[in-house]
């Protein structure tokens, strides 16, 4: 047989050995197996015995082998042909099925004939292949798992799939960008690090695998599923040559998860002075948060509608299958009487068995601190600056960056500052300054080129140029060397005077659901949030019209304002829209690594 490193075909189904279909199967046999059970050709014991008309019995593949080679019995010589061989009797077939073999995985001793049925149900051992194309691997099924989540072939090779952890693989060449946008971090409702954007020029769209709305999990085995944007942002930005990346993306149907799952909703009432008793975690090939076990005597043993492996899909309305389980333990605290849940069950007893699976649990009651605080807009110092030129002629030293186009409004700022020019030389400006307006004239509301073009206008023949500005905030100054493109979370904190809000229109059918996802609130964890779209769903209303993205603020639909809501309450504005969906929106550009 063959070693496990070699590549060879799939094992047999019935003896689980490797032998091609001109070769019988082959056992070991527990007991020495009596002589008038032996096939006289093979010497083994007989497989799907026929009998000759003289009354000899053999192998079926033994016996018409050689009968089509020599036309006769091998024991007697009589002249046979191959359809005079008959079926061997049912009490001697019994009997040959009930001989005592080993399966070739496990070990386990059985009865020949049900060897199949412990191959094809039972046995954790079988031998199978890696599915990747190049690699070699063969080996039991139990570690076939383990196998494919590190497998160099399949991290360069692997298509992500819908509702399922994938790792990734590709190169970033020097002095290239992976060229996506993220947003998210646990110091925003989104907790998780989710692309927004995948740019035209970069690794990610020429490896053409990873797509917006998918979520970053882990950057070269460093867990960003927790962690601070700009944690991320850093570990995302800092790798070089070739970066590996585990990614989850959202299944294309809201509440579909797979065809063994069925969806269940259950309502709690707390009890106080009982434990919830609801231990959660999750799970290293799956993604989302699960039961662990359910505490005796607790408000959830008492209820008996909850089970250990159940998958938590909603908590009180909102989705949790992209939030760790330690923050998802934060909506269980919530002072709310009645605890409402929408579970996910496998329908099958056997896929709920093994625990092994299980990362380390967190009890639902467990407190969990935010690394810090949630993101709020900030005031800013806002002034005018006069920038003075040794001559007329003389060039400012900046570059500027922001201004409308059709994919994203973003205030106009410093993007660089030359040590050289008069605008270096004044020290005035900034890197990351936001410039509403030179010489007088406002600056928003027009594209970044009519933006330029006024501040060329003002500069030419001038011996001064005076800019009205909002000043960066102090972590982005002193960022004058390269050019500098603020994170996500600046733009958020940028001042209310700042209004990037748009317009987009959504047609649904009745029973259509908008195709997203939110979450935040004023009733949020991290304190009063706006109402961000978390998911967009692929394949969705929203997901069709291009004109949403995860990280969007939503500031009002239909004439109904989401500026100062509770999470169910923008729950229910949204699901009261029959056919059309008039959203404002506020959408800023996430960060570029």
């Amino acid at each position: 047989m063959a070693s496990a490193m070699q590549y060879v075909e799939s094992a047999c189904e019935k003896c689980g050995r490797e032998h091609s279909n001109t070769e019988n199967h082959e056992y070991k046999y527990k007991d020495n197996v009596d002589d008038d059970m032996n096939c006289h050709i093979c010497l083994a014991p007989i497989l799907d015995p026929l009998d000759t008309k003289c009354g000899h019995t053999f192998c079926d593949l033994c016996i018409t082998q050689t009968v089509k080679a020599i036309k006769m019995c091998p024991l007697d010589r009589k002249p046979t042909r191959i359809e005079e061989l008959r079926e061997s009797n049912y009490a001697f077939k019994r009997l040959l099925d009930k001989l005592k073999v080993e399966c070739p995985n496990c070990s386990a001793g059985m009865e020949r004939g049900q060897l199949e049925g412990h191959l094809h149900g039972r046995c954790r051992s079988k031998r199978v292949r890696c599915t990747y194309a190049g690699c070699q691997w063969n080996g039991p099924e139990r570690e076939h798992a383990d196998h494919v989540e590190t497998c160099e072939f399949g991290f360069k090779n692997a298509s992500i799939k819908n509702g399922a952890k994938t790792t990734i693989e590709f190169e970033i060449e020097e002095d290239e960008l992976i060229g996506i946008s993220v947003v998210g971090g646990n110091e925003t409702p989104l907790i998780a690090i989710m692309v927004q954007e995948v740019f035209q020029n970069g690794a990610a769209k020429r490896d053409k695998r990873l797509k917006a709305g998918d979520i970053i999990l882990k950057v070269n085995d460093m867990d960003i599923q927790d962690v601070q944007h700009v944690v991320a942002k850093n570990a995302l930005s800092s790798a070089k040559g070739t970066i590996k990346l585990m990614v989850y993306r959202e299944q294309r149907e809201m509440d579909k998860f797979s065809s063994n799952l069925e969806l269940k909703r259950v309502s709690i009432m707390k009890n106080k002075g009982v434990p919830l008793g609801i231990s959660i975690s999750g799970k290293k090939k799956q993604p989302g948060v699960f039961i662990v076990n359910v505490t005796p005597d607790s408000v959830a043993a008492r209820d008996r509608r909850l089970k250990a492996h159940d998958r938590i899909v909603e908590v009180n309305g909102r989705r949790v299958n992209q939030i760790p389980p330690a923050r998802v333990s934060e909506l269980f605290k919530q002072n709310n009487r009645q605890i409402n849940l929408l579970i996910a069950r496998e329908k099958s007893e056997q896929s709920r068995r093994n625990s092994k699976d299980f990362e380390p649990s967190v009890a639902a009651e467990a407190t969990y601190q935010p690394l810090r605080l949630a993101v709020i807009p900030r005031a800013r110092a806002e002034k005018t600056v006069v920038i003075k030129k040794c001559s007329s002629s003389e060039k400012l030293g900046m570059s500027l960056a922001g201004g409308i186009s059709p994919k994203v409004n973003i205030p106009i700022y410093v993007s660089k500052i030359g040590p050289d020019g008069c605008v270096g030389r004044s020290g005035q400006l900034n890197v990351g300054d936001i410039i509403l307006a030179v010489d007088g004239k406002k600056l928003s509301d027009l594209s970044h080129q009519e933006c330029l073009d006024k501040v060329q206008k003002a500069n030419k023949n001038s011996r001064q140029v005076s800019f009205k500005v909002i000043e960066a905030d102090d972590i982005e100054n002193g960022g004058n060397g390269n050019s500098y493109h603020p994170s996500w979370l600046k733009w958020l904190a940028l001042p209310p005077q700042i209004d990037n809000s748009k317009k987009v229109s959504l047609q649904k059918a009745k029973e259509e659901s908008l195709g997203f996802i939110i979450t935040g609130g004023i009733d949020s964890s991290h304190g009063p949030q706006p109402i961000f779209i978390q998911t967009v769903m692929p394949g969705g209303v929203a997901y069709k019209s291009k004109l949403l993205k995860c990280g969007d603020i939503i500031v009002k639909v239909n004439d109904n304002p989401l500026t100062r809501v509770s999470h169910e309450q923008a729950l229910q504005v949204l699901r009261g829209v029959k056919e059309k969906a008039d959203l404002v929106i506020k959408s800023w550009p996430g960060t570029l690594v």
